[in-house]
């Protein structure tokens, strides 16, 4: 049970300082089962800095304390509370425009409303979706 008003980061991530700009990027993953979180950051911390969440009201507040400097959100579709889609509306009804990959592991490929990455997935490849999803809004400026 977690009591209201905590705060559950797992931890920042940052990457080595002769890393090339793009792993200036913070990168939000976001995940109710702590060791897909960790599976997650591992993939992604040699490339950008990482933020670890555990629900989408916990992606909520970061985006209240630091929300101009997240570049993406990868977000697990089928969690507890305020689940991935929610998650995705709620920012967009906040008027926050930002990237999100959908992961999971059920089979809801059409109930993602933007980049779908199905679980199990070899770091790698969720390492080349985020390169691809920040890549396609850097082609987009």
């Amino acid at each position: 049970m977690h009591g209201p008003g905590r705060t559950y980061i797992i931890g920042v991530a940052h990457p080595s300082p002769n890393a090339s700009p793009k792993t200036q990027q913070l990168v939000v993953v976001v995940d109710d089962e702590p060791q897909m979180r960790r599976i997650m950051a591992g993939a992604l911390q040699d490339h950008y800095r990482i933020l670890s969440a555990e629900s989408g009201e916990e992606v909520l507040a970061l985006f209240g304390a630091m929300g101009r400097d997240i570049s993406a959100v990868v977000t697990d579709i089928r969690m507890p509370g305020m689940d991935g889609l929610a998650l995705a509306a709620a920012l967009r009804d906040l008027g926050i425009s930002i990237p999100i990959l959908f992961v999971s592991g059920f089979g809801v490929v059409g109930e993602a409303p933007g980049p779908f990455l199905p679980k199990p997935f070899l770091p790698d490849d969720l390492l080349a979706a985020v390169q691809q999803l920040l890549d396609d809004v850097e082609g987009d400026d």
